[in-house]
């Protein structure tokens, strides 16, 4: 080892001596921040650098020290907050509201905080951060859907059970801009395509739930008016037209109108008999006195035979009969499909729902199904 000199006096430092003076150098080089940058100030933050560049090191440090200074000038702004005297008064003498929590509030379970942060670090941009606020948003949306709190619950339960498998892709998802550079393998480490079908998967699978909770009750909503006014408006179009040339063709489309609104049929038939001088022994006429004496009901609404949380099942006439239908608030397995169609019901696209002949209709088989509704999702 060379020794040194010192210049003003010319003389050799004794060997102790110049020792210790090398381990101050390397005591002073050891505790120097300035190899701790920028890898050891992300650690002491509590932040992940596996596989960083020290570029990219050193724009997830300043991005951090940006957010620490946001958050500072926030608190300064809410603590320097001047309260008037006219709002400190209403606060004063404002009534409080205590608002006691409500045990049967539906909570959205939470993802994975490390698999979270993981895919935050093994991305160029928060991609943990992304996927938990659009898992938030699908959840809501289960919130804010017209089905019980259990069912609620359950479909919550096979989101989050979804989320955590896309989850899990995103946050081994290593970019080749940083797996390259660490010498790792790069298509290993890519789960691009993963993501991509596990996303598709969760997107169809949601919209199918949407669909069958919007229909599962869409037999019970009452549009009779709706359809008593067009019926009305197409009288009125066809006698406009010359579609209707003679008293008894009018009568007959008045009678329509009868179908769903029989008081606005009787109020319509009087005013056009005036005209038209309907004969007594139509269709439309005898529809007409029975309606003035309340013998005539009109359509025949749905009649519900089994309805829970996991299904609905009605019955109702259509023009091949009296039929009974069944809609799944969610869609179901293959497995169940299967055995509806053994038992002899078969689907129904116009009504949206299995269906089967009244006098098939079998309630111990359905309230099975209701039973075990948990293994057919």
């Amino acid at each position: 080892m060379a020794k040194r000199i010192n210049v003003r006096n010319s003389k050799v430092k004794p060997p102790k001596q110049e020792e210790q003076e090398e381990k101050q150098i390397i005591e002073l080089r050891i505790k120097s921040s300035l190899r701790k940058r920028p890898y050891g100030f992300l650690a002491e933050a509590g932040i992940s650098t596996s596989g960083l560049s020290p570029r990219e090191a050193w724009e997830t440090w300043n991005d951090y020290q940006k957010s620490v200074r946001k958050g500072k000038s926030e608190k300064e702004q809410k603590s320097q907050t001047i309260i008037t005297p006219m709002s400190a008064q209403i606060e004063r003498h404002a009534p409080v509201k205590v608002i006691e929590p409500d045990s049967k509030t539906v909570k959205i379970p939470e993802l994975s905080s490390s698999a979270i942060s993981m895919a935050n670090s093994n991305s160029h941009f928060e991609r943990g951060t992304a996927s938990e606020r659009e898992y938030k948003s699908y959840a809501n949306r289960i919130l804010d859907m017209n089905i019980s709190d259990g069912k609620k619950e359950k479909l919550l339960e096979e989101l989050k059970k979804r989320w955590d498998k896309l989850l899990g892709y995103q946050a081994s998802w290593v970019p080749w801009t940083v797996a390259g550079p660490a010498r790792y393998n790069a298509k290993k480490l890519d789960k691009g395509e993963q993501v991509m079908s596990t996303s598709r998967e969760i997107s169809e699978w949601f919209d199918g739930v949407e669909k069958s909770v919007k229909n599962s009750t869409i037999q019970y909503k009452d549009e009779s008016k709706k359809k008593a006014q067009k019926a009305e408006e197409w009288v009125q179009r066809a006698i406009n037209s010359g579609w209707y040339t003679n008293p008894t063709t009018i009568a007959n489309g008045l009678a329509e109108v009868a179908l769903y609104d029989t008081k606005r049929f009787i109020e319509l038939y009087e005013s056009y008999d005036k005209k038209y001088h309907f004969r007594k022994n139509t269709n439309a006429a005898k529809i007409y006195e029975q309606a003035k004496v309340g013998m005539y009901k009109g359509e025949k609404k749905p009649q519900k035979l089994h309805e829970t949380d996991n299904l609905n099942t009605y019955k109702k006439n259509i023009q091949a009969g009296e039929r009974v239908f069944m809609k799944f608030t969610t869609r179901p397995k293959p497995q169940l499909i299967y055995a509806l169609k053994r038992r002899g019901w078969h689907w129904n696209s116009n009504e949206g729902a299995w269906s089967i002949d009244s006098k098939k209709y079998d309630a111990k088989f359905v309230a099975g199904i209701d039973e075990n509704y948990k293994k057919y999702l």
